[in-house]
């Protein structure tokens, strides 16, 4: 879809009037502009992003909105709608704005009107749609208008960007997605850059990723465009769920698009396009997912196959939980979850035998496990020696309800692990003696396993790997 070229300029002293052709119906038209998610796809000039949005389309009601820059400066702006005649036209009052609603002068100019008034028609033209905008001062001095005037050319500019932002959203929207399409919404009481933390970063994606009763394996996930993520999501039934997507998109901390292919193991695939919107609310976050499949049997073989829906409403709901609880150094945490403590093991090149040998001894489950040839940024010259590219950069296991970090480090072969012991709490003697003998396979007892005073078992061994661990049945 091309604007036709029938747009127009002009200005007179006290207005300026830009109209543009679309090859979009009128409805399309007016919904994209008085519509608050299909306003934060696309309004502001090129390279600009809607980072919040706020609106109350009604006689009275404002949108308060802030556009980022490419160069990641932030302005607020604010309409105030004076007049509403669905489809046709749309005035309102146009002014820079702050946080918190109030009118602010230009940021770079202290002489541009406080107040502009906009009146915007939609003329219906057989399936096309000509938009006319026309912008005056409201209330100004003559100096206002001055500047105005001169400014011709630098709204002409900026305008044409948003036409062309709008355009592009336009031809995307002809097709009309809504039948092929899963749109989930959910609001968290965490600020925008934990909810951020939570999505880009695999360690606590494994927390909380899936429908209940799901875990999941994160193979890889290399968090940057053109990045790919791996994971195996695992049902209650045991049903394994293979996934791989590609990053299509990282605007931090705003956006997240990928592109998805996935399903049950030896079922039907899934193919989508997921787009994450992060929307800060105040210390709120509103986190809004758009999956768009290729048709609309796609859609529908999800909802009813995987039951991808309530999936996704359980799967947020999960987030919702884990965001209160989120470790601590991973943004502003509530005060009862300050602190957070948890053992990094660091492996020195044998980490891999040893997530093998817990897997086998201990029952783990690999949560995440990254090699040093998928970080997105490479280690620093001298961290590790040459060949060391399929070490274990990290990796996240579950033992029980405990989680374990482990990396195989500078990968020198020289392991050290002094002064400290991990304890395993277990239920019954049995367990103990059991979880005793795995640990001590190819390792040494320090302390044989026996009743004590406090406990109807307790014993201390060293691992193969010179970990220190302290085996205790719960009293």
């Amino acid at each position: 879809m091309k604007m036709d070229a029938t747009g127009n300029i002009s200005a007179t002293q006290e207005e300026f009037v830009i109209s543009r052709m679309f090859n979009a119906p009128r409805k399309h038209v007016w919904s994209a502009w008085t519509e608050r998610e299909q306003l934060m796809r696309w309004f502001g000039p090129q390279g600009y992003t809607i980072t919040h949005a706020a609106l109350d389309l009604h006689v009275g009601g404002i949108f308060h909105y802030a556009m980022r820059a490419p160069d990641g400066s932030e302005t607020w702006g604010k309409w105030t709608f004076c007049e509403i005649a669905s489809p046709k036209k749309l005035v309102l009052i146009n002014s820079f704005s702050d946080a918190h609603g109030g009118i602010t002068r230009h940021p770079m100019s202290r002489s541009w009107p406080l107040e502009m008034l906009s009146t915007t028609t939609f003329e219906a033209v057989g399936n096309k749609t000509k938009l006319t905008i026309r912008w005056a001062p409201c209330n100004a001095t003559e100096l206002e208008r001055k500047t105005f005037a001169e400014a011709v050319d630098s709204m002409e500019q900026g305008w044409n960007g948003t036409f062309a932002q709008l355009e592009a959203y336009l031809e995307g929207q002809i097709a009309d997605t809504a039948d092929r399409e899963i749109v989930i919404s959910r609001t968290f009481e965490a600020p925008r850059e934990l909810v951020w933390e939570a999505m880009a970063n695999p360690q606590h994606v494994v927390n909380w990723w899936g429908p209940n009763g799901f875990t999941t394996t994160i193979e890889k996930m290399d968090f940057r465009v053109g990045g790919v993520w791996k994971h195996v999501m695992h049902g209650p039934d045991g049903t394994d769920y293979p996934n791989s997507s590609v990053f299509e998109e990282i605007v931090k901390p705003e956006r997240i698009v990928y592109s998805h292919g996935g399903g049950k193991a030896g079922g039907p695939a899934a193919h989508f396009t997921a787009t994450w919107t992060f929307e800060a609310l105040g210390k709120q976050t509103r986190l809004t997912i758009r999956s768009v499949f290729d048709t609309a049997a796609d859609r529908d073989l999800v909802v009813k196959e995987y039951g991808a829906v309530e999936g996704a409403k359980q799967t947020l709901a999960r987030l919702d939980a884990y965001l209160s609880r989120m470790p601590a150094g991973t943004g502003q945490l509530s005060q009862e979850n300050i602190l957070h403590i948890q053992p990094y093991l660091f492996f020195d090149g044998r980490c891999e035998e040893a997530i093998e040998f817990y897997c086998s001894a201990l029952g783990a489950e690999v949560t995440m496990l990254m090699r040093y040839k998928d970080s997105p940024e490479p280690p620093q010259p001298g961290m590790v020696p040459p060949g060391s590219e399929n070490k274990v950069m990290h990796a996240s296991l579950r033992i029980g309800e405990a989680v374990v970090m482990a990396s195989d480090g500078n990968c020198l072969g020289k392991p050290v692990f002094q002064g400290v012991s991990l304890s395993l709490t277990v239920r019954n003697d049995e367990e103990a003696e059991r979880s005793f003998a795995a640990l001590s396979d190819g390792g040494q007892v320090q302390m044989p396993l026996a009743k004590t005073f406090f406990s109807s078992r307790f014993g201390m061994v060293a691992d193969r790997f010179g970990v220190s661990w302290m085996i205790i049945v719960a009293p």
